[in-house]
């Protein structure tokens, strides 16, 4: 007999029988939702009944039920409303506990390297110091041909006793003769040896940063990390389409239906493009461009893909000291790095505006953000600053004058907070991240992960947004509390900016982009470990199941196989 390893969630043909042992959803179910493509009657081929269901939008009151037909969600009300209109061939689906909400949307990811990454041939990730970088590296490298590139993922320099940015002669210490590059866990950030920057045409490349010679240091951030991609051999858009398509399954069952990528270029976007064609793009994917590849972007609107924007990455991380700031950092004598130039953003507004697209800018540090608002104030359509985590003092003002919307970056906030006034000083560092300066300033907001750089885990990112903590509980009282946001709010800007504006997210007509959590985060007694406890359970985009978590578990027999 099936049993399950959590707790029961049930579905029944609407006509068929009840079973004594109550109703579980199997493998089966899920097969017969992804293959559901309308019924052949007027009525709905799946309705969700019982738990709670919440349209979000500018309400917390749960719905009794709703229905989906084909792609779009056809009816919401009482339960005897909805079920009512239920016919021989629709699916219903009891809730106990479990929890429906609109799907989350992700302001700025990277399917691609998410996906990449995942499965990292080297994981740097537990490295503590650069030693031990260097010893994995030796270790990886052993046995290798001298032509081939030697990838790793995940160094975090911020992480190790002497917290700086390292160089190539420590990577040639360890492999000379071969070529190796290994990209920072936080953004488009490589380290490479000499072997391997001798194959590269850096010669006034954008993205390099260099030493009092003018050499190059081995590290490269934004168009240069492009170069770099570009010039290693074996990445053709078949090996891209396996990435980026594990990387939005990550998404998928994360609960994301949504998502806004990092800028792309023409290789990418074709990958993305194939992929919506074979019918394999599992949520919806609004595309960045790079600039100098915007004529790529020019692609005809898509059920599953469309082009969002015109895109860039302005500076990098505080942790790094890569955020461009006015002043130098409080530990350092730098002020950090523009990975695009004044002028490359007034290009990118002009490419903006002769596209018709509007302009998204990635910023972090106050002289990054003024830049970027110099940008988007040039454009003609509405635009959208992500991160801002530490702006100008007068930048809200700016802000308002153009019309924008902010996308945060709460998991960075978790991660910046162990040295935000290390790296600031305490001035700057009380302001940034004034999450609910931006609330109340009237500005349209939403949440980014800018995963992989960070973790792609939106419950985290929303109770970062709730308690000024990140996931280890630092700081105890949180940092500057008073700039915190309700769970409430929270959820709606992870549906995006729209979710805070609607009626509701959830109503008839609208898109059938639903996720079943197990737990529910707006019921009365829920707190936050309430939400620590949430697991997506099924996620549905366009009223097709793109993920299932395994809920039936077989009991092994006495012969030590499954009962059938």
């Amino acid at each position: 007999m099936p049993t399950l390893n959590r707790r029961t969630l049930r579905a029944r043909r609407s006509a068929g029988p009840t079973p004594a042992t109550g109703w579980v959803i199997a493998l089966g179910l899920t097969a017969l939702l992804m293959g559901c493509g309308g019924a052949p009657s007027d009525g709905p081929d799946l309705i969700f009944v019982g738990g709670a269901i919440y349209p979000l939008g500018n309400s917390d009151r749960p719905l009794g039920a709703l229905a989906i037909r084909g792609n779009s969600i056809l009816a919401v009300g009482s339960r005897a409303e909805i079920l009512a209109l239920a016919t021989e061939n629709t699916q219903v689906m009891e809730l106990d506990e479990e929890c429906v909400l609109p799907g989350f949307f992700d302001a700025w990811i990277d399917p691609l390297a998410l996906g990449r990454w995942s499965e990292a041939p080297l994981d740097l990730r537990l490295a503590s110091t650069l030693e031990e970088v260097q010893a994995m590296v030796r270790n990886a490298s052993a046995g290798g041909s001298n032509d081939d590139w030697l990838l790793g993922w995940g160094w975090n320099e911020s992480l190790w006793p002497d917290p700086v940015l390292p160089t190539h002669e420590a990577l040639d210490m360890v492999v000379a003769d071969r070529p190796v590059a290994l990209f920072r866990r936080a953004g488009k950030v490589a380290w490479l040896n000499h072997a391997a920057l001798q194959l590269l045409d850096l010669n006034e490349k954008e993205g390099v940063l260099r030493g009092d010679d003018g050499s190059p240091t081995g590290i490269l951030l934004g168009s240069a990390v492009d170069t770099l991609e570009a010039s290693m051999p074996g990445i053709d858009r078949q090996q891209r389409q396996e990435w980026i398509s594990r990387g939005l399954q990550l998404a998928a069952s994360m609960g994301l239906t949504s998502v806004a990528t990092a800028p792309l270029t023409g290789a990418e976007i074709d990958a993305y493009v194939a992929l919506e064609r074979e019918k394999l793009l599992p949520v919806r994917v609004r595309m960045r461009v790079l600039p100098d590849h915007a004529d790529a972007g020019a692609i005809s609107e898509r059920p599953l893909l469309g082009v969002e924007a015109i895109g860039a990455r302005v500076d990098g991380p505080f942790t790094a000291r890569l955020a461009a700031l006015d002043e130098p950092y409080a530990d350092a004598s730098t002020e950090g790095f523009l990975q695009v130039s004044p002028s490359a953003l007034s290009h990118a507004a002009e490419i903006a505006n002769a596209q018709g697209l509007p302009l998204h800018l990635h910023a972090q540090g106050d002289r990054a953000v003024a830049l970027a608002l110099d940008a988007l104030a040039q454009t003609n359509r509405a635009g959208m600053l992500v991160g801002s985590d530490l702006p100008p003092t007068d930048w809200l003002e700016a802000a308002r004058s153009i019309e924008l919307t902010v996308a945060l970056v709460p998991l960075r906030f978790s991660h910046d907070v162990y040295w935000l006034e290390q790296r600031l000083g305490p001035a700057r560092s009380e302001r940034s991240h004034r999450w609910r300066e931006i609330l109340a300033s009237g500005i349209p907001w939403t949440i980014a992960s800018d995963a992989p750089a960070y973790p792609l885990e939106p419950v985290e990112g929303i109770l970062a947004l709730t308690t000024r903590r990140n996931a280890e509980g630092y700081p105890a009282g949180g940092w500057y509390p008073d700039q915190g946001i309700g769970r409430s709010l929270a959820l709606r800007a992870t549906v995006g900016p729209h979710g805070l504006a609607r009626d509701a997210v959830l109503s008839p007509g609208a898109p059938a982009d639903i996720v079943v959590w197990s737990e529910n985060p707006l019921a009365p007694e829920a707190n936050d470990d309430t939400l620590r406890r949430a697991e997506v359970l099924l996620t549905i985009v366009a009223g097709r199941v793109v993920y299932s978590r395994a809920l039936v578990e077989l009991p092994m027999s006495s012969e030590g196989g499954s009962q059938k």
